[in-house]
């Protein structure tokens, strides 16, 4: 069994409800109890927008492979209502649901439709702020870092 990290964001329809949907999904496709965060706002990232997104991080047990995982999230994104997350032009977009794997137990993955642990971890403050308070001392698996440096970090370098 390995700890399975996600990221779920949510920036159209009711938030907070898009949320519980996601987590009570999970839990049935995973068969685990799932921890989940406090929630988490914020403005969107690579795109801008006007409507600020909710997010959280949740954390389960599993031996599900990370690619079936994948596939799950992704039916579970489309049972929301959630289409493609990025525009015509390939830039982000606003969306129902968004999961992000984060990581799945120490695994490194690189393949054309997965990498894991998340690429942007270290970058997205609306991941590692939840994820501080979910797992403060999660490890990164190539930096060694933790979720709390990480964010030590990446709020220094912003400026806050």
């Amino acid at each position: 069994m390995a700890a399975v990290y996600v990221s779920i964001g949510s920036n159209l329809g009711d938030r907070s409800a898009n949320l519980r949907f996601a987590i009570e999904k999970i839990e049935e496709a995973v068969n685990a109890d799932v921890r989940v965060s406090s929630v988490f706002e914020s403005k969107s990232w690579g795109y801008h927008s006007d409507n600020p997104f909710y997010n959280i991080v949740a954390e389960f047990e599993t031996d599900i492979d990370a690619h079936k995982l994948l596939d799950m999230f992704k039916s579970i994104e489309r049972e929301a209502g959630s289409t493609s997350h990025r525009d015509k032009y390939g830039n982000y977009a606003d969306r129902t649901l968004d999961i992000d794997i984060i990581s799945v137990g120490n695994n490194i993955i690189k393949s054309p439709s997965l990498e894991i642990p998340h690429p942007h971890i270290a970058e997205r403050e609306f991941v590692l702020v939840p994820l501080s308070e979910l797992s403060p001392g999660w490890t990164h698996p190539l930096t060694g870092l933790t979720a709390t440096d990480m964010l030590k970090k990446l709020k220094s370098h912003i400026g806050h």
